[in-house]
């Protein structure tokens, strides 16, 4: 049923279309809500007509879709609000949301297990706020529940869902009567188990790729994700572990027939001695450009930095909380164990957080000597003084962090397009460095930094080294090391000592082998 004719006017449609977030052709996520067609029926004319449209909007979205009625399109706004403001989407993101909103609906995930749920109120008639703050509360659940969902992976998932349900036109799942009700498990099993059954024998639909064997794994991921999505609608798992007995064997049957799985991608690690080579070759460090690619591969080795953690993960947007930031930057006055130097203290929250319950990590740098500003090109320091010196207009503060409420939410390194630094500036970044130097570029990426600074820290410091190399690097340690605190000035008088490595690795030495993960 068109949007138009549902809502009873094409102005209408496409007040609820902006309201929710998706272009007119998303709408339909909400259409197969039996119970909003029945109220707009029943509801008057106007505003109060419109501004019903969109409490339903709200409440009749499947939880996992995430559906986001701004503030602005409620004609009745109150302040309430829940915590901190999340990041704003990039238009990507929302393209990418009204795009797996609409294979949602297309895959019958809207509706398909289990009904709605409708509010029990005490007493006869809600009051307009009680109804609003439900409202409120309900999007911000959905905003925050959808905000876990890979949107890439989910729409991938729902394509080839969408193929499965069209090419077998098998009612996808079917609603559990009761906590225990098998049988409705086991049929929504057997989906899961036919659909990974359908990819596998499909093959590969990428270009070039064309009915390729597709691996076990990514089979497996397809899967879980559309069984994710469908209990995340329904509010409740759609099957048990005591039915899931198929697929565990059908994916065993399946790895047993794939290749085995091929050696990690060779992956160079940019050292000191490149760092220092780069100095002699004259590499630009005094432009604008210059001054911040310097400092960003100066912090991403000396503090072993992951690529997105100079700044996102490519296709997120920036989170003042977590990501580098001005604000993340605490500037220390010189003490005992920093040598009488200045050093600075910057947070980092592990980018590998898959339960966003990693705390902040502090990472000391220390200035390695007390010459002029800038005369030492390895001083990681020096370099992050003189980014911010030139990004931010004025001298950091001698102490502590930024009191400029609108610098310190600000990335402190842009990438390209000047906006916030991802991965991709990272590995373009290294691969700068190896082609100024005669290296093969393709052999470095945005872990090069990373895999070069810890084995600068292990150059220095030997087997000593291993536990400062954790902490870090932000590696999950072992249990046996979970009361063992770090010292300040192992980590000051490391951050200034580490430019001093000079020893090859292993693997530079080796042609053609590439250290795995396991080498200890």
């Amino acid at each position: 049923m068109p949007a138009a004719e549902l809502f009873g006017s094409v102005a209408i449609a496409s007040a609820v279309s902006t309201a929710i977030g998706s272009p007119p052709s998303a709408v339909h996520a909400i259409t197969d809500c039996a119970p909003a067609a029945s109220a707009i029926n029943a509801a008057t004319s106007g505003v109060h007509q419109l501004r019903r449209i969109l409490r339903i909007a709200r409440s009749c979205a499947p939880l996992w879709l995430g559906v986001a009625i701004p503030r602005e399109a409620n004609v009745d706004a109150d302040p309430f609000e829940l915590g901190r403001v999340a990041p704003a989407p990039s238009a990507k993101s929302i393209a990418l949301r009204a795009k797996v909103q609409s294979l949602a609906a297309q895959c019958h995930l809207s509706s398909a297990v289990g009904e709605f749920i409708t509010d029990d109120w005490i007493g006869t008639e809600p009051t307009l706020a009680a109804t609003d703050l439900i409202s409120s509360l309900r999007a911000s659940l959905k905003r925050r529940a959808s905000s876990t969902i890979d949107l890439d992976r989910a729409a991938t998932s729902l394509e080839w869902f969408a193929d499965f349900i069209s090419a077998s036109s098998r009612r996808p799942f079917a609603p559990l009567a009761h906590a225990g009700d098998i049988q409705a498990a086991i049929y929504n099993s057997e989906t899961l188990e036919l659909f990974g059954e359908y990819i596998r024998s499909r093959g590969s639909r990428q270009k070039g790729r064309i009915g390729a064997a597709i691996a076990s794994d990514t089979v497996d991921t397809y899967v879980g994700t559309v069984k994710i999505l469908a209990s995340l609608g329904a509010h409740h798992r759609i099957t048990f572990e005591s039915a899931n007995v198929v697929m565990p064997r059908a994916s065993k049957a399946h790895r047993r027939a794939q290749a085995p799985p091929g050696e990690r991608k060779l992956k160079r690690g940019i050292r000191a001695h490149h760092l220092r080579a780069l100095v002699a070759l004259g590499f630009d460090r005094t432009s604008e450009r210059g001054i911040i690619d310097w400092a960003a591969g100066l912090v991403a080795w000396n503090i072993l930095l992951r690529g997105c953690e100079l700044g996102v993960v490519p296709g997120k947007p920036l989170d003042t909380a977590r990501d580098a930031v001005f604000g993340a930057i605490t500037w220390r006055s010189p003490c005992h164990d920093s040598s009488g130097l200045p050093w600075l203290v910057w947070d980092v929250v592990p980018a590998k957080d898959t339960t966003a319950r990693r705390r902040s990590c502090p990472m000391a740098i220390r200035r390695r000597s007390a010459g002029p500003l800038g005369a030492d090109p390895m001083c990681t320091y020096d370099a992050i003084f003189i980014a911010w010196t030139a990004t931010a207009g004025t001298h950091p503060p001698d102490s502590g962090r930024t009191l400029d409420p609108s610098l310190a939410p600000r990335p402190f390194f842009t990438g390209r397009d000047r906006g916030p630094w991802d991965t991709e500036d990272t590995r373009l970044l290294a691969r700068r460095f190896a082609t100024a130097l005669g290296l093969d570029p393709s052999e470095f990426g945005g872990k090069s930094f990373r895999i070069g600074g810890a084995t600068d820290w292990r150059d220095i410091f030997g087997a000593d080294a291993e536990r400062v190399i954790k902490q870090r690097g932000r590696w999950q340690s072992d249990i046996a090391f979970l009361y063992q605190r770090a010292l300040a000035e192992t980590h000051l008088r490391g951050s200034a000592a580490v430019a001093d490595a000079d020893h090859a690795d292993l693997e530079s030495l080796c042609l053609g082998w590439v250290q795995p993960a396991t080498f200890r």
